[in-house]
């Protein structure tokens, strides 16, 4: 099975404080990974080491058997904030085609154009192409954002926090798209909520500076009890039983 990631001891300090710890990971192309553990622990820059946005101290990342610069291009990125004036005039099609920017001066093609209404149709926003991003609600703006991320058919999409805006009904909904995405791609999820383990997250990364657990839903219980240091019970959707420990 071809690997999407492999992270290999890898270690990061911000001013002489170890914020990632030997971090060994391997993450299977077609497959749906969240990382999880609480604030603090390391998970948002461990995701900026596989974007290529920082360099580790020590150890090394691999996407696709290449540096995570070289990889950009077949990379797809959803941000937990995205930062922007909600009376700018533009427009939903004119967002989603910035994710196949190619420089200044550089026009769209018409393949761009129609890789966004694509990917807008399937995030379920076709329709909305002329409409202006200030006036979407935040779990619309998540799927422009999410189109975005896909225009350019990644082999890899990162999401931090994509929840963080959204109602409970348009999560479920956007967990759904999701379990369709991975079918052709890999998706790894960063979150501090726990909750967001769906019946859709094939494997869990329990994460504190170290990596504590990495494996399926259904045996991350030890796992995670070990990052947030207290005994827990952990309900996981899908699977046709609970995992019970003491208290």
């Amino acid at each position: 099975m071809e690997t999407a990631v492999i992270i290999k001891n890898l270690s990061f300090y911000y001013q002489q404080k170890k914020v990632l710890d030997h971090v060994n990971l391997q993450v299977p192309h077609k497959s749906f990974l969240a990382i999880i553990g609480p604030n603090g622990g390391g998970k948002s820059t461990l995701f900026r080491t596989i974007l290529g946005l920082i360099k580790p101290q020590e150890g090394e990342v691999k996407v696709f058997d290449h540096s995570p610069v070289k990889a950009r291009n077949i990379m797809g990125y959803l941000p937990q904030h995205v930062s922007f004036l909600p009376d700018f005039p533009i427009n939903v099609l004119d967002t989603v085609l910035t994710g196949r920017y190619h420089g200044l001066l550089k026009s769209y093609h018409q393949e761009d154009r129609d890789s966004a209404f694509k990917v807008l149709k399937e995030v379920g926003m076709d329709g909305l192409e002329k409409r202006q991003i200030g006036g979407l609600s935040g779990g619309q703006l998540q799927r422009v954002f999410l189109a975005r991320a896909l225009v350019r058919n990644p082999k890899l999409l990162l999401l931090d926090e994509p929840m963080a805006s959204v109602d409970p009904q348009m999560q479920y909904s956007f967990y759904q798209l999701l379990d369709q995405l991975k079918k052709r791609m890999t998706i790894i999820l960063v979150t501090h909520d726990v909750g967001a383990v769906s019946e859709q997250v094939d494997h869990i990364a329990c994460l504190n500076q170290r990596l504590f657990y990495h494996g399926p839903v259904d045996e991350a219980a030890h796992g995670l009890e070990e990052v947030y240091g207290c005994p827990l019970e952990l309900i996981s959707h899908g699977i046709p039983h609970r995992i019970l420990r003491e208290h």
